[in-house]
């Protein structure tokens, strides 16, 4: 697979993938938004689409949000 992306994109890719710990899944789930918006614009830049990169932002804003909800004290992966 390295060899059908540019090395820039290659290296985010290997960062979407987490371990089994808390921090390090958050960690995985934002580099998957980084790397999924920039593939993201410039498939819409090459087809001559709009991006709606503000959906994106309210997407990684929300998940922004669960992480610091999810760091509170009390806050455990049984409660909802």
């Amino acid at each position: 697979m390295e060899s059908w992306v540019a090395p820039e994109t290659w290296e985010r890719l290997a960062r979407v993938f987490a371990h089994f710990d808390a921090e390090d899944g958050w960690e995985a789930t934002f580099a998957t938004c980084e790397l999924f918006g920039r593939v993201a614009r410039e498939t819409a830049q090459s087809l001559g689409c709009r991006y709606p990169a503000e959906i994106e932002e309210h997407i990684v804003t929300f998940a922004r949000q669960l992480r610091k909800e999810a760091a509170q004290p009390g806050a455990g992966a049984d409660t909802q």
